[in-house]
């Protein structure tokens, strides 16, 4: 019997349930480790195989060097700058580490930003359309996968439907990643290494694979889980 795996999951306050769920599956060999600021409990992510940077509200404009906190959809009700640094602290552990990451959403967000990227404040103020969540469902629309990119690799497709729930996204990319996924309206959808034998398992996507039927055939939900348990299980056994 193979070996338990723990992976380890940021707390979000926005529909977290549908996170530990699809990881889990019917997988009764995997154990989620809740990552959460208000439990000042970092130290956990040392008895994990893996982690997911969830999503959730926006990130501080200060840590993609922006001073400007006031824009269309900005958070009303004030920042969780504790989430902030605690994920970031998490992620960079993470990769000193060698443990695999996969990013969602705010989770992509975070990585671009704290690897030296930029981000979009609004995107339909930026000329872009609608990725929000309208009317308490998921958007939905066309992504394109890189040629070569691991995240194509993964899915064995360049081209899915994924769902979308965001009005922020990646402007400038951090010098170490590459775009693995776009947009019809060159939105970026996908990040991964330029250089992936030279750091630890990656995989950062901008939409919510957690909240998608699986039995869909059509969507990288499936792929996407297979590979982070994957990476996890290779990363336990080196330990």
């Amino acid at each position: 019997m193979k070996d338990t795996i723990v992976i380890g999951i940021t707390f979000s306050t926005t529909r977290f349930e549908f996170y530990p769920r699809w990881v889990i599956g019917n997988d009764r060999q995997v154990r989620i480790v809740l990552l959460a600021a208000h439990l000042l409990n970092a130290a956990l992510l040392d008895a994990c195989d893996a982690v997911v940077l969830t999503g959730g509200t926006d990130i501080h404009p200060s840590l993609y060097n922006s001073e400007r906190v006031e824009y269309p959809h900005a958070l009303k009700d004030g920042w969780d700058n504790a989430r902030d640094y605690f994920e970031q602290a998490i992620f960079k552990q993470a990769l000193i580490k060698k443990m695999p990451v996969l990013a969602i959403c705010r989770g992509l967000q975070l990585v671009n930003a704290s690897l030296g990227g930029t981000l979009l404040a609004d995107l339909e103020e930026s000329g872009k359309n609608n990725h929000r969540r309208m009317a308490d469902a998921d958007g939905e629309h066309l992504v394109q996968l890189s040629m070569g990119s691991q995240l194509a690799e993964i899915a064995q497709t360049h081209q899915a439907m994924i769902n979308s729930a965001h009005h922020q996204a990646v402007d400038r990319v951090a010098d170490e990643l590459m775009i693995s996924g776009i947009s019809p309206d060159n939105v970026i959808e996908a990040l991964e290494w330029k250089l992936p034998a030279n750091h630890a398992p990656l995989l950062a996507v901008q939409w919510h694979p957690e909240r998608v039927e699986q039995a869909d055939a059509g969507t990288l939900s499936i792929p996407i889980r297979n590979w982070l348990l994957h990476q996890a299980q290779a990363f336990h056994k080196n330990k």
